[in-house]
């Protein structure tokens, strides 16, 4: 567990060769079950910071940099720093966030900038009463599992939240145990989460909402289509009876038609009127 917030760490797969060159690194490998062979799969990426990420302001940044992060480069993925893991320097730079702001910048295309919409936090859920800690960690898991929907799951933005509650609350947790509880809490929902995804939705981004209002307007348009088809049948089997004219024996009764069919004289008039050579 990464007890202060003090670099990025981001796994990029090997195929993907356009990004920002970090402090260090390190190769992580699988056995291809194919060949055999141990192979390189992805690049562990580590951006050390200059100070210790710990403000509201601090937290809100760096949590606004991992996710467009994630949305211009969705194959990445973000992960905790491991302090006894063998690194290998490679810029050795260390980056404040404006810097790290700035590279990650340069690498997103003119396309998928229209990607970065503005990131609005959902607002902070209720604190119940009851003990406080445990209340609290109630309702960071609450709230993280509000920030999977929005597809904001980040722990900087949680760690925010934990800061805002204790803030605002009569007793308070010192900053080493908020910052556990935070942990806690977003571990907890991280597992539950890859436990039950289809338990956990997410908010359609744009392009998913698109494709599914088109799904959704076709299979209204078939249904509307067989609808149709079926009251055209019920039409015409209810006219081949014959025992639905006026006295005169030329004119059909609507009103006899729609409660024959249980249909609305609408509705009937409607399809003698466009099926009238069919029916």
């Amino acid at each position: 567990m990464q007890h202060y917030i003090k670099c990025l760490v981001i796994r990029i797969p090997i195929g993907i060769a356009s990004y920002p060159t970090p402090t260090f690194y390190r190769e992580l490998t699988k056995r291809n079950i194919t060949t055999g062979n141990i192979e390189v799969y992805t690049r562990e990426c580590i951006y050390w910071l200059d100070s210790v990420v710990y403000t509201d302001k601090q937290l809100t940044w760096l949590g606004d940099i991992k996710t467009k992060i994630q949305r211009v480069l969705p194959e990445a993925e973000i992960v905790e720093y491991q302090a006894d893991a063998k690194y290998i320097v490679s810029s050795g730079k260390v980056l404040s966030l404006k810097s790290l702001q700035q590279i990650w910048a340069r690498k997103i295309t003119p396309k998928k900038r229209k990607r970065l919409q503005s990131i609005k936090l959902p607002s902070l859920v209720p604190l119940s009463s009851g003990k406080y800690e445990y209340q609290l960690y109630k309702a960071l898991c609450r709230y993280g599992t509000r920030l999977h929907y929005e597809r904001l799951l980040q722990f900087e933005y949680l760690f925010r939240a934990a800061k805002l509650y204790n803030q605002h609350s009569e007793e308070k947790l010192l900053p080493k145990k908020l910052l556990k509880l935070t942990h806690k809490a977003f571990d907890y929902i991280a597992k539950e989460i890859e436990k039950n995804p289809d338990g956990f939705k997410q908010k359609l981004e744009e392009k998913e909402l698109r494709e599914v209002r088109i799904k959704n307007a076709l299979k209204l348009q078939a249904g509307n289509k067989q609808t149709r088809k079926e009251n055209i049948t019920k039409v015409k089997t209810a006219i081949a009876s014959g025992l639905h004219y006026k006295s005169d024996g030329v004119t059909l009764n609507v009103t006899s038609l729609a409660i024959n069919t249980s249909l609305t004289r609408v509705t009937i008039n409607r399809i003698l009127k466009i099926d009238h050579k069919s029916v």
